[in-house]
């Protein structure tokens, strides 16, 4: 059995084919996207001229405005607009909960199981477990139940399409973002100056340390050289005074022998 494609592939797959695709086809060709596992952005098919052509035909309209939905609307957008949409297969019904879910995840990490409930339509915490359980595996977030604390804890969730009045808010957010970056690149900066001129200054005192030891040593190599010379000098000296010494013994021990004879 061959894997299913890759998200980024069906879409892509998708877009080629909305080149030719015109009327009635492009309407099919949507309803398959829609149906298509693992495929949960469809701007860029909105964005196809053909697609778009949809909106302007009555009877396909119904058609673009569901793909409008599942590009970034929700669940309980589809309950208000029913009557003028079509009908949802289950894999459409289950991924346009999917994609509530992935909504309400930005707003909060931590879902309560009654406003999943509420914002899904759903009546029982068994469905609303397996509906979670199918998104986790469908790899659009990642988090656990919490079934003490009755709630979904989000660790990821995967990114949605723009609604095209959500730009400006996204756009701030982003330059919100850059401010904040060239702040910390700032500090960084700062840090790094500091922690320069803080070698700079240690690398001197080392130098002007190693210098003294140097002069100490030389100084000290000095006093070993001139000890020598001195102690040997002091020999020179008693030695001189030992012979005076017994020349002067010598002489009067002459002396006293001519007075004897």
């Amino acid at each position: 059995m061959a894997d299913a494609p890759a998200p980024s592939q069906s879409l892509e797959q998708f877009v080629l084919l909305a080149k030719s695709a015109r009327g009635a086809a492009a309407a099919q060709l949507v309803r398959q996207a829609l149906d298509a596992p693992g495929l949960y952005v469809f701007a860029e098919l909105l964005d196809m001229p053909n697609i778009s052509e949809l909106e302007k035909q009555p009877e396909y309209a119904p058609t673009h405005q569901l793909l409008r939905l599942f590009a970034c609307g929700v669940y309980r957008d589809y309950v208000r607009g029913r009557p003028g949409l079509p009908e949802l297969s289950a894999v459409q019904l289950l991924k346009l909960r999917h994609l509530t879910i992935v909504t309400m995840s930005t707003q909060t990490k931590r879902i309560p199981y009654s406003d999943l409930m509420k914002e899904l339509g759903l009546d029982n915490t068994r469905e609303l477990e397996d509906v979670i359980i199918s998104a986790i595996y469908s790899d659009v977030i990642r988090g656990k139940l919490d079934q003490r604390g009755g709630q979904l804890e989000v660790e990821y969730a995967a990114g949605r399409d723009v609604r095209p009045e959500d730009v400006p808010r996204v756009v701030a957010t982003l330059e919100a973002w850059c401010r904040t970056c060239d702040t910390v690149m700032q500090c960084v900066e700062h840090q790094i100056h500091t922690a320069n001129s803080e070698k700079e200054a240690r690398a001197r005192h080392r130098a002007a340390v190693d210098a003294k030891i140097q002069t100490i040593r030389k100084s000290l190599k000095a006093q070993e050289q001139d000890e020598p010379m001195s102690s040997d000098s002091k020999e020179t000296v008693s030695t001189s005074e030992k012979s005076k010494k017994l020349k002067t013994k010598g002489a009067k021990a002459g002396t006293s022998k001519l007075w004897k004879s």
